[in-house]
């Protein structure tokens, strides 16, 4: 792992030191995003944990910068996802019909734990590009530490050691950086690069908060195992009533009702809308245990320590489906009507008792990103995201 100190310190020790390899521009770093100050004000007659809940919830907020998108995860963990025309939408990115996006995950001590270039979308409907089909090997405008050229494939690319601690000083240092055709020399790919070491500030910042809210609150968000569940036949008469049914337009009625089992003697209800309604299709969520005449609302857990729950039969659940098999509720909000490559996607985990928050993450702008390169807001347990 690259390592990259905070701006809070630039002292290491131990082990942290010896691989305190990469750049230190955070340790000389003071830059905040606009409003950070006013924010701080606003907070001043909280009570410490009170402020503590209150700053970490907006250190999991998605933000953009420059040609960023950024945000952290209740680990301290923070996803940049960095696409070539976030500063200036109407620059044309490149000569090419593709771009490259960059990915970069920091750990807690603001080490990188992972840089991709990942392509990104189609750009063959942009005005001025000539549709030159470049998708070969191309080398960035970095030197490595033995002064050659860093050389890429137009693919999914991990870059790591020495040449991915080179391309992350190169981005803080504020440096454009952009592809060239490795024969030619021709510079053919715009990278992301603007508004880099803003962001890194806001990223150490925002940790500080997650780590500061750690120690008082203490959230119990390690790893679970959810127990599978089954799905069974609906017979007889439902738990749900027709007055929980009415709400959909389509006017649904018993026959659209689906009902898992469990175990110990309870049973979860879906009731989806067949139409969809504000971009997305909902569905209605209710327990009941066997037996009982009538069914309570479903109340899916949000971020422990922070916010409550999120009534699942109040609007509902935006495209959820239960993974019966995995015991996972996962639920896919888009941000965008018929876009798969933006909006919110969260999984919930039935541990035999409740439900608890497995997996959030966002993404605001639809630039072609598959969900799991979007930006983690929380996360259960330990491992890459």
């Amino acid at each position: 792992m690259t390592a990259f100190p905070s701006s809070s310190s630039g002292r290491r020790t131990g082990k942290a030191r010896r691989q305190a390899t990469g750049p230190t521009i955070l340790a000389c770093l003071s830059l905040l995003l606009p409003g950070a100050a006013q924010a701080q004000d606003e907070l001043a007659g909280l009570s410490q944990p009170a402020r503590s809940a209150e700053l970490a919830q907006r250190a999991f907020s998605v933000a953009t910068q420059g040609d960023w998108v950024f945000g952290c995860d209740n680990r301290a963990v923070c996803t940049l996802v960095g696409h070539a025309d976030m500063a200036d939408p109407n620059h044309v990115v490149s000569d090419a019909t593709r771009s490259l996006a960059i990915r970069l995950v920091l750990g807690p001590q603001g080490e990188l734990r992972q840089m991709e270039l990942i392509p990104d979308r189609q750009l063959s409907d942009r005005e001025g590009v000539d549709g030159t089909d470049w998708s070969g090997p191309f080398t960035l405008s970095i030197a490595n530490l033995r002064g050659a050229p860093v050389r890429v494939p137009f693919a999914r690319t991990r870059l790591g050691g020495a040449e991915a601690g080179m391309v992350l000083s190169h981005l803080a240092s504020g440096a454009p950086l952009h592809g060239s055709d490795p024969a030619s020399g021709e510079q053919r790919l715009r990278l992301p690069w603007v508004g880099f070491a803003e962001v890194l500030a806001e990223v150490s910042r925002r940790q500080r908060h997650v780590a500061d809210w750690r120690r008082l609150w203490r959230p119990d968000d390690g790893r679970v195992d959810p127990v599978p569940a089954t799905e069974t036949i609906v017979s007889g008469v439902p738990a749900v009533s027709a007055e929980q049914m009415d709400w959909c337009p389509a006017g649904i009625d018993a026959n659209d009702l689906r009902q898992f089992d469990l175990g110990g003697g309870q049973r979860l209800w879906q009731h989806e809308c067949p139409v969809e309604m504000e971009r997305n299709r909902w569905s209605r969520w209710f327990l009941a245990p066997l037996g009982q005449v009538g069914a309570t609302p479903l109340r899916l857990p949000r971020e422990p320590g922070l916010t409550t729950v999120v009534s699942a039969a109040g609007m509902g659940v935006p495209n959820a489906a239960f993974a019966w098999d995995f015991g996972v509720l996962r639920s896919f909000d888009r941000a965008w009507e018929g876009r798969e490559d933006c909006g919110a996607t969260q999984d919930w985990g039935w541990t035999g008792s409740a439900f608890v928050v497995l997996d959030r993450r966002e993404m605001p702008v639809c630039q072609g990103l598959d969900p799991a390169d979007w930006i983690v807001t929380w996360h259960r347990g330990e491992g890459e995201t």
